[in-house]
């Protein structure tokens, strides 16, 4: 995910593009620990399903509270959450959403963003700094990408997010390929055939041509076809003719084309995740060839990215791991220590290892391939390609 790029993904409730907010997101720092950040979507459901997210959000409601310090002003953060306790209804409405909350009332912020994207999450934390990392893995699994269906003098246009799919009316004309002769004799024929592989092949180059055009104005960076076999032998090497290879996600073969939009997603979904998935794979195959210019690990990565020598970033699973921040000067240590190797100060506060190297990455505008549930890429911990 590049934060320079701007996804299309924008919120439902808000209007505004959530990869947008990331940065902003990132800045903030509350020493009263008054952010509050909420996660929230099922992937199944039952007969009880209803009454389960009520409990749910009830549950993790009554625990954030809990965890509030005493004699201190936690107003702010009790209207927070009573705002977000009166979304139940609307969540028990549609409870598949993948929700996101970003409050804190003491700071005038409250940003909802919703993605069309179906996981089992459930978490409310109330901390010094937002929660960003299930976001960016969101954002990694929404990344939005384009499907092209296309017949001899015919195309069909999508875009898709995640889980949703949109058909784009009117984007790329037809031609009439049939055949238009008065004459039947024998001898015309080979003249006949000519002439309609000569439009056929018309069509294929201009057809490449102005999905070339389209996705560049409109910034997608993902392409998937779905045409016949023959058609795909002819129409790939116009596509990488004209600076597509880096686009092509890959194809799949087209049943018929006048497929419904749930049946162009689900052939088209697999060849996404496994696009993604190749991602993964070239950004480690590219560590192990250039020792030199990359780093493994939690230290030597927040270390690469303090200094500005982090070209691309892979954030993986890292399992309950902590570092700890000075509140005083703003620099971490792995281990707790009781004081701040820095500055002495005992104000350490502890911080989930890959928030910290996200919340860097992002301010530093750094690429970041965070994988989500959708991919079966057997998780590494995390990684950065170097600059130099």
């Amino acid at each position: 995910m590049n934060n320079a790029d701007l996804s299309p993904t924008q919120d439902a409730s808000n209007g505004q593009s959530p990869l947008r907010s990331l940065v902003t997101l990132a800045q903030y720092s509350d020493e009263q620990t008054r952010l509050i950040s909420f996660y929230f979507s099922l992937s199944s459901f039952s007969d009880k399903s209803h009454r389960e997210e009520l409990l749910s959000i009830k549950h993790l409601i009554a625990s954030a509270q809990q965890k509030l310090p005493m004699g201190r002003d936690t107003s702010g953060v009790s209207e927070d959450l009573e705002q977000i306790s009166n979304m139940r209804e609307s969540i028990r409405a549609v409870p598949s959403v993948f929700r996101v909350v970003f409050a804190c009332s003491d700071k005038q912020i409250w940003q909802e963003f919703r993605l069309p994207l179906c996981r089992s999450i459930s978490s409310l934390e109330i901390s010094r700094n937002f929660r960003i990392v299930p976001l960016l893995r969101a954002l990694q699994e929404c990344d939005p990408y384009v499907v092209a269906l296309i017949e001899n003098g015919k195309t069909r246009a999508f875009t898709v997010s995640g889980e949703e799919i949109h058909e784009v009316k009117n984007q790329f004309p037809e031609a009439d390929l049939t055949l238009h002769v008065d004459d039947s004799r024998v001898g015309w024929s080979h003249h006949i055939d000519a002439n309609v592989e000569d439009r056929a092949q018309a069509y294929l180059r201009s057809t490449s041509s102005l999905l070339r055009e389209w996705m560049t104005e409109k910034h997608y960076k993902h392409l998937v076809i779905g045409c016949r076999e023959d058609l795909w032998g002819a129409l790939e090497p116009q596509l990488v003719k004209l600076g597509m290879a880096s686009k092509i996600a890959g194809s799949f073969h087209l049943p018929g084309f006048e497929a419904t939009p749930n049946q162009v997603l689900d052939a088209a979904k697999p060849i996404f995740v496994k696009r993604l998935e190749k991602l993964y794979e070239d950004f480690w195959n590219d560590l192990r060839e250039s020792p030199a210019r990359s780093v493994v690990g939690i230290h030597d990565v927040l270390e690469n990215l303090e200094s500005g020598h982090v070209k691309k970033l892979f954030l993986g699973e890292i399992p309950d791991q902590s570092v700890f921040e000075c509140v005083n000067c703003a620099k971490w240590q792995l281990d707790d220590g009781k004081k701040c190797k820095a500055c002495g100060s005992s104000e350490l506060a502890a911080t989930p290892a890959a928030e910290l190297i996200a919340r860097k990455a992002v301010l530093a505008g750094i690429e970041i391939l965070a994988p989500g549930a959708g991919t079966s890429l057997a998780p590494h911990l995390v990684g950065a390609q170097l600059r130099y």
